[in-house]
């Protein structure tokens, strides 16, 4: 029983070795794949073969050392990680174009939530690393390409374009907190018990918090903007103008 969920191998002809991976993209694609036949998937095996790099080379395999668990942990939280770094450059930018003082405040509040998490993240990590001093260069298990440079990393940039008003800051942030949510949460309630599972969910419900802010505050902007708007001249004066 593996304490990820459904992932895939390459397998060496030539040694008869094994290698695990999960892809994001893999599983996507399966998905789109079953749906658009209608298919109901009850079970999917990707296998890979081919001769691996030791076989190739004629060098020594690198030694494995770690389990599954630890590295699908290690690679949870550099995941989390980049998700927070690039919610962070988010934040911070988002500040700096915002006029309206309230949302300003709000986010360089998040800003500090962001850069309080990442601490507490990398601290964490350290911390996995230290129950193997090779931890950090074994082979990548997770893939997960839209994740890789962060989930704000996009709405970070689209900031940087002319125009930005503050509306547009707060839903370019709801999209981006919606989408990081979903994803945590979709993954780590597919994680069998493990540290991997704790880091994705965690992540998750952290980052509905984030959202169910932002909506608020997007809302409470809206009325603030409608009161600032000027009312409509009376008509009155005009008419009374004409009829002389």
């Amino acid at each position: 029983s593996y304490r990820h969920p459904r992932h895939f191998h390459l397998i060496c002809k030539s040694c008869n070795r094994s290698y695990e991976f999960l892809s994001s993209d893999i599983e996507t694609l399966v998905e789109e794949v079953a749906a658009a036949r209608g298919f109901t998937a009850r079970q999917s095996v990707v296998q890979i073969y081919g001769t691996c790099e030791a076989c190739r080379t004629g060098r020594a395999p690198a030694e494995e050392g770690s389990t599954s668990e630890l590295l699908f942990a290690r690679d949870a939280l550099r995941i989390a990680i980049a998700t927070e770094r690039s919610g962070l450059e988010f934040y911070t930018r988002a500040a700096r174009v915002t006029k309206d003082v309230r949302g300003r405040a709000i986010f360089h509040r998040l800003a500090e939530e962001e850069k309080h998490h990442l601490g507490t993240l990398e601290k964490r990590y350290q911390k996995l690393l230290e129950q193997d001093p090779q931890l950090e260069s074994r082979p990548t298990f997770l893939f997960f390409k839209g994740a890789a440079n962060g989930l704000f990393a996009r709405g970070a940039d689209e900031l940087m374009a002319e125009g930005i008003n503050d509306r547009e800051a707060y839903k370019i942030g709801i999209r981006c907190e919606r989408g990081s949510h979903r994803f945590f949460k979709r993954y780590g309630e597919r994680f069998e018990d493990s540290e991997g599972k704790q880091v994705f969910l965690e992540f998750a419900e952290e980052e509905r918090e984030h959202l169910e802010m932002l909506i608020r505050e997007y809302r409470a902007l809206l009325r603030r903007q409608a009161k600032r708007k000027p009312k409509a001249k009376s008509a009155a004066p005009a008419r009374q103008l004409a009829s002389r």
